[in-house]
């Protein structure tokens, strides 16, 4: 499997834009868990201000979002979003 890094070197330009959505369900998980990593945890967001936040990465954020919400990484109810604390992506600690 390619590492973190080269996933997200190949899928993101230079100026920090998601290039394509990966088809291959590991490449998907870095891309989304990246994305992800961008909403503050326990903080709520309003469906106008995911889609803005997703759109500066890339202009399907309907697709991003809903993936995210379907892999459990944000959460939504009543027209709210959030990413629980649990939910939180952490490194492994180096060697």
């Amino acid at each position: 499997m390619e590492s973190t890094e080269k996933v997200l070197r190949n899928f993101f330009s230079p100026e920090g834009r998601l290039k394509s959505i990966p088809v291959k369900r590991s490449k998907r998980d870095v891309i989304m868990n990246h994305l992800a990593a961008k909403f503050e945890p326990n903080h709520q967001y309003t469906e106008a201000e995911v889609n803005a936040l997703l759109l500066q990465y890339h202009d399907d954020y309907c697709t991003i979002r809903r993936e995210l919400i379907d892999t459990g990484r944000l959460c939504r109810a009543n027209g709210r979003y959030w990413k629980e604390a649990s939910t939180v992506q952490v490194a492994p600690p180096a060697p």
